[in-house]
């Protein structure tokens, strides 16, 4: 991720999104520690709805209707709106 910029190819079918961090001194307020060095991060976030734990219960488990799940443009106007990412396909 540069520049508030995601690849396309990052979201999945179901909405989730996976990224690269080259550097931890590219967050703000993060300085370069000597003992640490330098290393980056993969980094992925998985979309869901409220409702979804009915699927991962020990009781009763059902399963989340088609309907109920995330999709792929969903994820990415999630992303769009809420942190201000620009998609390039």
């Amino acid at each position: 991720i540069r520049n508030n910029r995601l690849p396309g190819y990052s979201f999945d079918a179901r909405g989730n999104v996976s990224f690269g961090i080259q550097d931890y001194t590219d967050f703000p307020g993060m300085k370069y520690d000597p003992e640490i060095g330098v290393f980056g991060m993969d980094v992925s976030v998985s979309l869901q709805r409220p409702g979804w734990r009915v699927a991962r219960r020990a009781i009763q488990a059902r399963r989340i209707p088609r309907s109920h799940r995330v999709s792929r443009s969903e994820g990415i106007e999630f992303m769009k709106a809420h942190f201000k990412v620009e998609v390039v396909e």
